[in-house]
């Protein structure tokens, strides 16, 4: 039911309101439900530009039930994690 609540909260650009659903969902004792509700809570830090964060719980939905998605998806976030940082040495933000 978190995930469905989440999904439609989403649905409805409500992003904040879906991360509270699947924050819940995350720490079920269900691995497909948690692991879902982590890979949900990854996309939206994503959307909030949290790329630490979103690469941290697509790690923990990879940990509780790797897929092709998880894997994938985890990777394209590391990739963006170190073109940002090479960005932000090019543009003097960071030694």
């Amino acid at each position: 039911k978190l995930l469905a609540k989440g999904a439609s909260c989403a649905r409805q650009d409500m992003w904040r309101d879906a991360a509270g659903y699947w924050r819940q969902a995350a720490d079920l004792k269900n691995e497909r439900i948690s692991a879902k509700a982590a890979y949900n809570m990854a996309l939206v830090c994503e959307i909030e530009d949290k790329l630490e964060l979103a690469h941290n719980w697509i790690a923990m939905s990879d940990s509780i039930r790797s897929t092709q998605f998880s894997i994938l998806y985890q990777q394209i976030l590391q990739d963006r994690l170190n073109h940002r940082t090479m960005l932000d040495k090019q543009m003097g933000l960071q030694e």
